[in-house]
């Protein structure tokens, strides 16, 4: 009893310091997971194992997922739940999910991001970037794959394999999303594209910064963008005397 209002007290850390008994005693872990559930770290192995004891504490914390068994690791439950909470948290699946082709298509589809892309933000984060940052290199060059994830957040573009980043029917997808940083992982082949680059520039001003100077430098691209962007700093000096 003692240990338990301490554990319930304090933070993720407490259990660390208890004596063993204590982090063998399920009556002090079960309810230690379910106020801290990275505490899970510091619990018998046993316990990193009981997949009731694992659920509990993802559904909580994805990234206690990072202290569940290997076989929990590769749990398909346990990973969606951690998923659900976290999507950083496919960091600590097994490598045989993350291979599963299955698998990470299931998370794709299963992305709630906006397909609004005119209207609505993309996420900095989310499941469809985290599904194809850790995916298994060969998923990387999946064209299908790439195509439903940069629809729903660009930035997973950043996580494509290089003949992908240089594919014009992905990367027009993904600038058509308004995440910012997502031109910059176009291909330098297409980034210097006049339609990737204008789709990129019209939908956020940020664009530009990896804009080359060929085409900063091209009267009618420039012409098409200023109307779009004629606050951007660096526009004024470009476009001088265009207009």
């Amino acid at each position: 009893a003692k240990w338990l209002r301490l554990i319930m007290s304090g933070d993720a850390n407490t259990l660390r310091d208890a004596p063993d008994f204590v982090k063998e005693d399920r009556s002090v872990v079960q309810p230690a997971i379910q106020q801290h559930p990275l505490s899970l770290q510091h619990v018998h192995p046993d316990f990193q194992a009981d997949e009731e004891l694992v659920m509990a504490a993802v559904q909580k914390d994805g990234l206690a997922l990072q202290h569940a068994s290997s076989q929990l690791q590769s749990n398909l439950e346990i990973v969606r739940a951690a998923v659900t909470n976290n999507s950083q948290a496919l960091h600590f699946a097994s490598a045989s999910l993350l291979a599963d082709r299955d698998f990470i298509l299931e998370l794709l589809i299963g992305d709630d991001a906006s397909e609004d892309s005119l209207t609505a933000p993309c996420k900095k984060y989310g499941l469809s970037l985290s599904a194809m940052q850790y995916a298994a290199q060969a998923l990387k060059a999946d064209k299908e794959l790439a195509l439903l994830a940069v629809k729903k957040n660009g930035g997973a573009l950043e996580h494509l394999a290089s003949a992908l980043r240089d594919d014009k029917d992905v990367v027009y997808v993904a600038v058509t999303c308004r995440y910012d940083n997502c031109f910059a992982f176009a291909s330098e082949r297409l980034r210097g594209d006049w339609s990737i680059a204008f789709e990129a520039v019209r939908r956020s001003v940020q664009a530009m910064r990896w804009v080359p100077d060929r085409l900063r430098s091209d009267r009618a691209f420039m012409l098409a963008v200023l109307p779009f962007h004629a606050a951007y700093p660096g526009h004024q000096a470009a476009g001088e005397g265009l207009c």
